[in-house]
C-alpha cells in the first residue's frame, strides 16, 4: 500500500460512503466530518467492543486510541 495523497483521499471517500468515518493512516486515525447522525458510533456497547483490543484489530475509532492510552498510561503508572 502506498501512502500518496490520491491513495489516501481515495480510500477516505470511499469509506465516508460506507458511513466509515475514520481512517487509519499507519499510526494517525483520521475523521471526516459526516456532516450527519450514525446511530450506533458512541454507545456504551461501542465502548466495551474497544476495551483490551488493539487498535487494528477492530475498525477505526477513537474508542481505540482512548483505549490504548488509558492501557498505556496504566502500565506505566506499575513501573513507578
Amino acid at each position: 500500500v502506498h501512502l500518496d495523497d490520491a491513495n489516501i483521499l481515495h480510500n477516505i471517500r470511499r469509506r465516508y460512503y460506507q458511513d466509515e468515518i475514520y481512517t487509519y493512516t499507519a499510526n494517525v486515525l483520521l475523521a471526516v466530518n459526516p456532516y450527519k447522525s450514525i446511530p450506533g458510533l458512541y454507545t456504551p456497547e461501542k465502548i466495551a467492543e474497544y476495551r483490551g483490543r488493539s487498535p487494528g484489530m477492530l475498525p477505526p475509532h477513537p474508542y481505540a486510541i482512548a483505549d490504548t492510552a488509558y492501557r498505556h498510561q496504566l502500565r506505566e503508572k506499575d513501573k513507578k
